[in-house]
């Protein structure tokens, strides 16, 4: 039988790679701070303007793979500086710990350690750092695969059915669905699944899909080299628990964008804090700070002018509603606008583009100067649907 040695270049990379991993950490943790936010608004975007089934399940997806590496790069950060700690310690005294000058009482016990020990120490750590770095990377790059997936196999038909899709594609969705959790449960597992006689023919067809579109097979041979050397199942329990811990940081992250209630926030009467309308960020212009309009809005909480500027993002969604009136000209015939009790029986639309392409939207000046000075209530519903419905409070100050 032949051995494998390893070439001698490599084996001083791996013990100078110290250096470059504190490096790529460091500087991962701070760029990936911020690409969060930026593929939440880009997916975000998207979804203002193509109707794309499957996409909460790609930015779930995009998200969870920027806080694995992000909570992977911190890990070991945090290991790797133990690890120098030790580094510095041994160098400070090789000898190890003098056991005469450890005067613990019982039932306290001291074993002082000697140098062997922390020698051996210092090779563990660095173990467990290469294990760290290198489930980091592999885990969001299978991550990624799984966007792919998703991108081809649910959003890519998506681009040829029509706003209103035919029933079969629910269950082809929902089918699809369950045979990624299947396909996440084997990439966690190291295969498990694979290994099953009867399911293994069963699953074969569409594993065998999957594994080409994300790339799997690229990246497949390391993951095997890992998996040969590693006890399974306890290393299995270990990313499960990793993976659940990025899983609840990353929905603390997404659950406003989701519309997702806050599990975390555990006061009973959010509901009945007061009688009047909930004052919603975003439906006000001037708190928005340069962030995209999602919805109706106008220009401020306090209304100095006698004309009150609604402006209303056109989502693609909005389709399906003219489709279900195909006796109406314009989006903005099917929209009802209403100030405390008084329905506006005439408004006057525009067209409207701000900023970007995502901002295309109506726009309409609402006469107020007859309106008392104080407290009022402007309602939006759609005469499509009469449950789609938003109010914003204002204050007319003049």
């Amino acid at each position: 039988m032949q051995e494998t040695t390893t070439p001698k270049w490599i084996q001083e990379l791996q013990e100078s790679s110290w250096e470059l991993e504190l490096l790529i950490s460091g500087g991962a943790i701070f760029s990936l701070i911020q690409a969060s936010g930026f593929f939440i608004d880009a997916v975000q975007s998207l979804k203002i303007t193509t109707w794309l089934p499957g996409m909460d399940l790609f930015l779930l997806l995009g998200v969870l793979g920027i806080q694995v590496l992000t909570l992977s790069f911190g890990l070991h950060l945090v290991l790797r500086a133990v690890w120098v700690a030790l580094v510095c310690v041994t160098y400070l005294y090789p000898g190890g710990a003098a056991p005469e000058r450890v005067r613990w009482r019982r039932p306290f016990r001291s074993a002082a350690p000697s140098g062997s020990y922390l020698h051996l120490l210092i090779v563990r750590f660095n173990r467990v750092c290469a294990t760290v770095m290198f489930l980091a990377i592999i885990s969001t790059l299978l991550l990624g695969g799984l966007m792919l997936i998703v991108g081809v196999t649910l959003m890519l038909p998506g681009l040829f059915i029509s706003i209103r899709p035919p029933g079969w594609y629910y269950l082809y969705t929902d089918v699809l669905v369950g045979i990624l959790v299947l396909y996440l449960l084997d990439l966690v597992g190291f295969g498990a699944l694979r290994r099953v006689p009867v399911l293994a023919e069963v699953l074969f067809p569409v594993f065998w899909l999957f594994d080409r579109i994300s790339l799997r097979v690229v990246i497949q041979p390391a993951l095997w080299l890992f998996a040969s050397h590693v006890p399974r199942l306890r290393m299995a329990g270990l990313l499960a628990a990793f993976m659940a811990v990025a899983l609840l940081y990353s929905y603390a992250v997404l659950y406003q964008s989701l519309h997702l209630p806050n599990a975390f926030d555990r006061r009973t009467y959010r509901r009945q804090m007061a009688p009047g309308p909930l004052m919603l960020h975003g439906t006000y212009r001037d708190e928005l700070n340069g962030e995209p309009l999602r919805g109706a809005s106008i220009p401020s909480k306090l209304i100095d002018k006698p004309f009150l500027e609604l402006f209303m993002v056109y989502r693609k969604e909005f389709d399906r509603d003219l489709l279900e009136r195909p006796d109406t000209d314009y989006l903005s015939e099917l929209v009802v606008v209403s100030i405390d009790d008084s329905v506006y029986q005439r408004v006057d639309w525009y067209p409207t583009r701000k900023q970007t392409n995502d901002q295309l939207g109506i726009t309409a000046m609402l006469p107020i100067g007859k309106l008392r000075v104080g407290p009022h209530r402007l309602l939006i519903t759609s005469r499509v649907d009469s449950t789609r419905r938003q109010t914003i409070p204002f204050w007319k100050t003049e």
